[in-house]
């Protein structure tokens, strides 16, 4: 078997794996936060404990995602030609809303629905 064609068509299948897996994960945190939306404005009084665990669950994955894709993903990226900036400034944007979503669901005093729900708007 030819080396280079095989080594062509393994870079080749990696990529297209990766880009599976990165369609995949962006689908599920975009079905996480659509989930989220839909119940922000429900009356979460009697549950309040786990509405908040299951919204920081979400930031969770957002932030452990991000902190992949920017050590590992998008150095590998740049590395090969492929610019990353945009994909960068969009995650400037998406965490400096994260920070303000952790610092409200920190407790129940500090909840606001309505505050999470715009801000989960800004960049949804």
């Amino acid at each position: 078997m030819d080396t280079d064609h095989h080594d062509k068509v393994q870079r080749r299948h990696g990529y297209f794996q990766t880009h599976f897996l990165m369609e995949r994960a962006h689908e599920w945190l975009t079905v996480g936060l659509a989930s989220i939306l839909r119940q922000a404005k429900d009356d979460h009084s009697k549950d309040m404990k786990n509405w908040l665990g299951y919204v920081g669950a979400w930031v969770g994955f957002v932030v452990e995602h991000h902190h992949i894709e920017e050590t590992i993903l998008f150095p590998f990226f740049q590395s090969h030609g492929f610019q990353v900036e945009t994909e960068l400034e969009q995650h400037k944007k998406i965490h400096d809303g994260i920070d303000k979503i952790q610092r409200l669901i920190q407790s129940t005093s500090t909840y606001d629905a309505a505050q999470l729900e715009r801000l989960l708007r800004a960049w949804s």
